[in-house]
Parts: structure tokens; C-alpha cells; sequence
């Protein structure tokens, strides 16, 4: 393959991006017009063949899978006898070619791309769909000027195609297989929860930059990611227990004692991203969130049905804007994923033993929690991080005070929240607020009026007046009519003259 060759007569190569586990990937645009595509070509894998038939099933079925966190399929093709898949291409990479380089994020934007993802892969499950081997190559990831523009997953998956790798591809193997829930590893079909395994691989790899398991490519393929070293490794590097909680449970070996859907990880995992929006907001007016509001929404069109709805809430919009919080993420001092350890060669070695054993991953939450706060706790090197109080989170010099009283005064409650106890992270450079947070009024209720009969049509008033609205029409139909508007009639109403 080179650049400019022409493929089937619909798109022109234009340059190879790199390559995956089972494609090459090259950049191409319509012969028609400069819309950009990426051509995934298959690799020439024995076996490739008899299981082409599989391939174009699995692209037929998620054909119908249509969201803003899932990417589209154009075609499914042969050229010079090798297949290849065409997409839309903006510039997105696959999360395999983003890991190792200097893009962080903050804790809850890693929450926020994880839940998008989830969102993503729920899609698939509404039309019975199970993705089954959801890794890192098929999570895609636009960025422009070293902000994420969108999250998105990929289809079809590899999951049919995964008995053609081979162990000396020692990566693309553990790339493939840390991502495959346990169960289809012992040979039983799988069903949704083997896609929330899959999103606890990915959480645990936010977080930490690398995978569960050591190099040892037997125990991939055959084994489930350990859960001692799943708890210890992320206390190690400060993370909240309620996430580590939430990836305990995603990784759990057996599928009973895991979330029964992505419907459920997204509710717990979005419950512990707004509560800790919530706590910035109120002791910093920052929003952690604010630059990836948009994210997978700039491709968006508004409709006219959401014009309206937009005039009919701008009080309230007026009223958010107005508000005191800063529309800049806070600056963080801890970023993900964390790897920067006193002795990082230490750790690195002690992570490995722990990856490297066997654990059944029957006990209770608490049990593996208890053990890592017991192991971590003796570390010289283990990152400890309190919930910030008012003036740390407001980049003050003065002393601090404990966390959970800071928690318990910025919620007004005379207890500490049990899930955020002991957790968070950043502290952050802004002006302090007042103690009582921030308050946003509601919109005030507009009267409507009711319904009027007109002409046997029914009319329901809004911002205009009905005189004002006809003569508007009036007016657009007469510019249309002596060829002023930006429109004119296919065909001249009946009785008028041209």
C-alpha cells in the first residue's frame, strides 16, 4: 500500500497511521470530496479467511448501534483481496497509542471519559449486542490542543477474530487478552458483565497507567486480574476507596458478584463523579469538569425543537452564567495516571509480585480494603491525599484543617459523607467564597396561555403574538415569490400567476 493509491474507485490513501492488533490504519479521503475516512486494512492472519463471514456479521449487527460515543462504519470491503472497514476519521487515536505519553488527567475527567465509554458500550447492550473484548484499541480518543474533544468506542469489536493471535505477538496478546473477562477465558458465552470487567480494566489502567498483570502470557490468557493488587496498587496512589470500591466490583471473577449491567456501574460511578463535583464546587467555585462539558457533543446540530426549548429556559441559562463559579478546571497537583513514587523501581517490583499472584477474588470489599490500607499504610513511598479544606482548596497558606471537618462543614452535615471520608485529591489556585457555597435561583414560571381556536386550527401561543407571526409569514412568502428570499415555490400555488 502507498500514499495516493486509489481504493475501489471511493477513496485515495493518503498516509498510514500506525497499526493495531489485527489492522493496519491508514488515512484516506473520498474521491469525491475531502471528507476523511480511516481504512482499518486487515492484517493478512491465517485463518483470516473462514472467519471473514463471522466479521461481517458482527459489523452488520452493530450497523444499528448509533450514539455520540460510538463511532460509525461506512463500509466493509475487499481491495486486492484484502478487507478492510472505513470510518469516519477526524483525528481520533486509540487509547493503546495515548498511553506512555505525557496526556494526564485530573481524577474525575478520568471518571468522565470512563462513564462516556460505559455509555458507549450500553448502546451495544440495548440491541443484545456484547462487545466481549472492549481493550484499549477500540477505545478512541480525539484530542485538539491538548484538550479531549471526544470519547468514543469503536466497532465492530476483535472479539471474533481473537483466536488468531499468536503468543510470540507478545503485546497485541496482553492487549487483547487482560481485557477478556474470566469467564470467556474458560470457554463460556458471554453476557454483559463480561463488558464490565472490561471497563474495570480500563478504569484500573486510568488510574495507574499499565495493566493488572505481569508479562506472563499464560497467566493472562487464562486468569483474572487479582484483586489484592487491584486495591493496593490504587490506595498506593491516593485514590478515593469508593472508587476503588467501584473497581473491586467491575473485576470481580465472578460475574454474579459483579455489576449485573453498565446501566448500574454508570449510576455508581456517576454518583461518586457529581459528589465530588459537588465538594469543588462548594469549597473552591471551580468545576473540574467545566472544559469537557462538550465532550462528544461539538458534532452536534440543534434542532428546532431545542431552539425552543432554549429561548423558553434562557432565564435560567442567564441566571447559570451569572452564578460565581470559574469555568477553568482546577489546577491539579495530582493527575492520572499516577506513576511519579519516590522508588519507582520498588514499586514496580512489588506491583509485579502482587499482579503476579493467584486470588480466588471471593472476599467481601472491606477484607481487600482492610488488607491494602494494612500493606499500603507500611509504604514509604505510598501517596496519601486528604479532601482539601476551604483554604487548600482556595491555594492559601494557612494551616489546614482535617479533612473529614472540612467535608462536614462544606455540606452543612454533622457527619463526614462515609463514601468521601478520607478521599480526594488536588488542591487547586483560586479566590475563597463564602462558607454558604454557591446558589443558583430557579427560573421564574412563566404564565402560559391556553389554547385559542383560529380557523379551526389550534394555536398555542409562545413568545410571539399571532398578528406579529402571520405577518412574518406574509412577508417570507412574498420575498419567496418575486425571488428575494433564499427560497421559491417547486411550483406556483394554484390561481397565482408566475
Amino acid at each position: 500500500m502507498q500514499s495516493r493509491t486509489v481504493i475501489n474507485e471511493c477513496y485515495i490513501v493518503r498516509e498510514r497511521l500506525g497499526e493495531d492488533g489485527f489492522c493496519e490504519l491508514w488515512r484516506a479521503t473520498s474521491v469525491f470530496n475531502a471528507t476523511e475516512f480511516l481504512l482499518r486494512f486487515f492484517k493478512p492472519l491465517p485463518g483470516l479467511v473462514e472467519l471473514a463471514p463471522k466479521v461481517r456479521e458482527a459489523i452488520m449487527a452493530s450497523y444499528a448501534v448509533s450514539h455520540q460515543a460510538v463511532t460509525d462504519i461506512v463500509d466493509f470491503e475487499q481491495f486486492e483481496g484484502r478487507f478492510f472497514i472505513a470510518s469516519p476519521y477526524a483525528g481520533q487515536k486509540p487509547l493503546r497509542a495515548l498511553l506512555g505519553t505525557e496526556l494526564n488527567f485530573g481524577l474525575e475527567q478520568v471518571c468522565r471519559y470512563l462513564l462516556e465509554l460505559a455509555q458507549g458500550i450500553d448502546v451495544f447492550h440495548s440491541l443484545g449486542i456484547v462487545y466481549a473484548c472492549f481493550n484499549s484499541e477500540n477505545a478512541l480518543f480525539l484530542i485538539s490542543q491538548g484538550r479531549v474533544e471526544a470519547v468514543q468506542v469503536q466497532k465492530p469489536g476483535y472479539f471474533p477474530l481473537l483466536g488468531l493471535l499468536r503468543e510470540s505477538d507478545r503485546e497485541d496478546w496482553v492487549e487483547s487478552w487482560a481485557y477478556v473477562a474470566p469467564e470467556i477465558k474458560k470457554g463460556k458465552t458471554p453476557d454483559q458483565r463480561a463488558d464490565v470487567y472490561s471497563l474495570g480494566i480500563h478504569l484500573f489502567r486510568f488510574l495507574t497507567g499499565k495493566l493488572p498483570f505481569t508479562g506472563d502470557l499464560a497467566f493472562v490468557h487464562t486468569e483474572a486480574a487479582s484483586l489484592v493488587h487491584v486495591a493496593k496498587a490504587l490506595l498506593r496512589r491516593g485514590v478515593p476507596e469508593a472508587l476503588i470500591r467501584i473497581a473491586i466490583r467491575a473485576l470481580r471473577p465472578d460475574p454474579a458478584q459483579r455489576y449485573v449491567d453498565c446501566v448500574h456501574f454508570i449510576a455508581e460511578l456517576r454518583a461518586f463523579t457529581d459528589e465530588r463535583r459537588a465538594l469543588w464546587v462548594r469549597k473552591s467555585g471551580i468545576d473540574p469538569l467545566a472544559n469537557i462539558e462538550t465532550l462528544n457533543r461539538a458534532g452536534g446540530r440543534i434542532g428546532a425543537s431545542q431552539i425552543v426549548r432554549s429561548l423558553d429556559t434562557a432565564d435560567y441559562f442567564r441566571q447559570i452564567s451569572e452564578a460565581p463559579v470559574e469555568v477553568a478546571a482546577p489546577k491539579a497537583t495530582r493527575s492520572f495516571p499516577f506513576s511519579q513514587f519516590s522508588d519507582p523501581d520498588a514499586v514496580r517490583n512489588l506491583e509485579n509480585a502482587e499482579a503476579g499472584a493467584q486470588d480466588p477474588g471471593d472476599k467481601a470489599e472491606d477484607s481487600y480494603l482492610t488488607e491494602a490500607r494494612r500493606a499500603v499504610g507500611q509504604e514509604p513511598w505510598a501517596v496519601k491525599e486528604d479532601l482539601p479544606t476551604a483554604d487548600e482548596a482556595a491555594g492559601s497558606d494557612s494551616a489546614a484543617s482535617p479533612a473529614a471537618d472540612s467535608l462536614a462543614a462544606a455540606a452543612g452535615a454533622e457527619e463526614p459523607s462515609p463514601s468521601l471520608a478520607g478521599e480526594a485529591e488536588i488542591p487547586i489556585d483560586v479566590e475563597p467564597m463564602d462558607a454558604e457555597g454557591i446558589v443558583i435561583e430557579a427560573p421564574r414560571p412563566r404564565k402560559r396561555s391556553q389554547l385559542v381556536g383560529f380557523g379551526g386550527i389550534e394555536w398555542k401561543s409562545g413568545r410571539l403574538r399571532q398578528k406579529t407571526l402571520v405577518g412574518m409569514l406574509e412577508e417570507m412568502l412574498a420575498r419567496a415569490k418575486h425571488g428575494r428570499g433564499t427560497f421559491s415555490f417547486v411550483e406556483e400555488p394554484a390561481g397565482e400567476a408566475a
